[in-house]
């Protein structure tokens, strides 16, 4: 189960219902384990190689959330960051990567260790 992308991501509109479901699929994946929310604009591969060039521990990328919108990824990443903060490796909410105007889509995800 290493260097593993898991795609189990959610669409559509951001409303509260869609928010807790993906706030408990987070939590039901990382039990307790090291985890690092993030946002990317990029192939979702890419971004994963770049955290394990950078720490090695990262196991594990699970795709949370998929949108063409770019505000519904900064509010869910930021949200989510600070939902976990006690608990996640995240230094900083919404600082994350860049999202882009080139790629169709963008992704809310986080890695595990």
């Amino acid at each position: 189960m290493t260097n593993k992308i898991i795609q189990n991501h959610a669409t559509g509109h951001l409303n509260p219902t869609l928010y807790k479901k993906i706030e408990r699929k987070l939590i039901r994946h990382v039990g307790g384990k090291k985890f690092y929310i993030g946002k990317t604009g990029r192939e979702p591969a890419m971004r994963f190689q770049e955290h394990r060039r950078d720490n090695p521990i990262w196991k594990k990328m699970i795709l949370l959330y998929v949108s063409k919108s770019k505000k519904y990824v900064e509010d869910l990443e930021h949200d989510l960051v600070y939902a976990t903060y006690d608990f996640n490796k995240n230094k900083t909410g919404g600082g994350g990567g860049p999202l882009s105007n080139e790629h169709p889509l963008n992704f809310v995800y986080v890695i595990i260790g």
